[in-house]
């Protein structure tokens, strides 16, 4: 983590924001196969 202590701001974004990408990518795959896994959810 020597980007934070150097204030190294725009890899800092980055890595942030793919983090956050990831996550909202693997939700949204979660949520597609537990509804195709159980009938009852309707998306």
């Amino acid at each position: 983590m020597g980007s934070v202590t150097s204030g190294d701001y725009p890899i800092i974004m980055v890595i942030t924001l793919i983090i956050a990408t990831v996550m909202l990518v693997v939700s949204f795959l979660v949520d597609v196969f537990s509804a195709l896994l159980d009938p009852r959810i309707r998306l």
